[in-house]
C-alpha cells in the first residue's frame, strides 16, 4: 500500500491548517518510527517532470490499526478547483451543485468495507470554471478490483468504460452519427500515435486537459 504525501511547501500552506513545518515533522516521524518508507518520486505524466506527491510504502502492521475507523472531513476538500495554466491556486468555490451532491451522497454513500465515501471534487480546465468539470473522488485512484468491492445501499456497484466516451456522448448530444462502420477504438486510425489523436479530439471539444505542446 502506497501513501501519497505532498512535499511542496506551497501545498501545505494552502491546503492545511497545520502548516508546512508540522506536516514535515509528522512525515519525518512516520518514517523514523517505521510506519512508512519513501518508495517513489511522483512524476507528471505529460512530460515526466518532477511531481509533488511522493509515494511512501506503508508498513504491513499499519492498516490493521485503522480497522473500524472511518473518518472523512469536508474541511480540506474543495468542492470545485481549476487546473488552469493561468493560476496554480485552487479555488475554494462553494459550488452549490457539488454541495448538493455531497448532501445526497451522505444519505447513500459509496461504501468500501467500513469506509463511507460521500465527497468528491469537480476540476475544471479554466479560471471561469466552464471547461472540463470532471468529478474526482476517492474511488478514482482505487484499483478496479477493489472498486468493484464497493456497495451503495448494500448493493454492489458496476463499472462501465465506454470506448471513445467523449466522442460517443458528443454524437448522442448532437444527434449526428459520424461513423459508418463498427470499431473497437474510436481514436484508432492511420496516425502513428493513437494517444495524440485522442488528446487533440478531446481538447477540440473541450473535454480534455489543455496540452498545448
Amino acid at each position: 500500500m502506497l501513501l501519497g504525501i505532498p512535499h511542496s511547501k506551497g501545498y501545505w500552506s494552502r491546503r492545511s491548517r497545520v502548516g508546512y513545518k508540522v506536516a514535515t515533522a509528522f512525515r519525518e516521524a512516520l518514517v523514523a518510527k517505521g510506519w512508512v518508507t519513501w518508495a517513489e518520486q511522483a512524476t507528471i505524466n505529460l512530460h515526466e517532470g518532477s511531481g509533488n506527491c511522493n509515494g511512501y510504502l506503508v508498513a504491513d502492521f499499519v492498516p490493521s490499526k485503522a480497522d473500524n475507523v472511518a473518518l472523512q472531513t469536508t474541511d480540506l476538500i474543495y468542492a470545485v478547483s481549476t487546473s488552469a495554466q493561468e493560476s496554480k491556486l485552487i479555488s475554494n468555490n462553494e459550488d452549490s451543485r457539488m454541495r448538493f451532491l455531497w448532501d445526497f451522497w451522505r444519505q447513500y454513500p459509496l461504501t468500501y468495507g467500513s469506509i463511507k465515501i460521500f465527497t468528491a471534487s469537480r476540476k475544471f480546465n479554466n479560471l471561469q470554471l466552464t471547461k472540463g468539470g470532471r468529478i474526482y473522488g476517492a474511488w478514482t485512484t482505487m484499483k478496479p478490483e477493489e472498486r468493484l468491492k464497493c456497495t451503495i445501499d448494500g448493493k454492489p456497484v458496476a463499472e462501465v468504460d465506454v470506448s471513445g466516451m467523449n466522442l460517443t456522448l458528443l454524437a448522442s448530444i448532437s444527434g449526428e452519427i459520424p461513423f459508418s462502420t463498427r470499431f473497437k477504438d474510436a481514436y484508432a486510425c492511420d496516425w502513428e500515435d493513437r494517444d495524440q489523436v485522442k488528446a487533440i479530439i478531446n481538447e477540440t471539444i473541450g473535454a480534455g486537459t489543455i496540452e498545448q505542446n
